[in-house]
């Protein structure tokens, strides 16, 4: 937790710090998870196995970004950094997206705090790789492109398993993107 606060408050250091044992990484990405299932549920609805993906994209997301990162940044001459536990820890920074259910009111401040949780973990990243921002970003666009590439994929095993429905995530999709044709 004190290290989530001081990446919050943009203070970092050396990537050795962020090294966590397993019951950590297992709380934590169980915790995203639950996180984005939260997320992704006015888009998914009340599929069966909106949890489950959001679990496996949540591990996804963390391996693609950890990829990402530091094969990029290696590309541009920093060394190979263990990025497993940063890159984990910052992910972990949606835990308080938990609250939306409860307290919906709280979705525009949620809204401000992905933005500035983003800002810190894209910071943290230059930082403690000593490269621009800009390479950065150019992981980032890589980690994207992955992310989107690898989650259309799992979005048709779940399908095709039965877990989740894509013909209802549409429905629900273009219900949360015109809200105004509700009825």
């Amino acid at each position: 937790m004190r290290d989530m606060g001081d990446v919050v408050l943009l203070r970092y250091r050396p990537i050795e710090h962020y090294r966590y044992g397993l019951p950590v990484f297992l709380i934590a990405i169980l915790g995203v998870g639950v996180a984005n299932a939260v997320v992704l549920r006015p888009i998914f609805g009340y599929s069966q196995g909106i949890l489950a993906f959001a679990i496996v994209f949540a591990i996804l997301k963390w391996l693609l970004l950890t990829r990402a990162t530091t094969g990029v940044l290696h590309y541009f001459g920093s060394p190979r950094i263990p990025f497993l536990g940063y890159a984990l820890m910052t992910e972990a920074l949606i835990l308080p997206f938990l609250l939306l259910p409860y307290v919906p009111e709280l979705s525009i401040f949620l809204s401000f705090w992905q933005l500035w949780i983003f800002w810190a973990q894209l910071l943290g990243f230059a930082v403690i790789s000593q490269q621009p921002i800009g390479r950065v970003l150019i992981a980032y666009f890589v980690y994207a492109l992955l992310t989107l590439f690898f989650g259309m994929i799992f979005l048709s095993l779940f399908d095709a398993a039965g877990w989740i429905d894509l013909k209802e995530m549409q429905i629900h999709l273009h219900r949360f993107m015109h809200p105004h044709n509700r009825p």
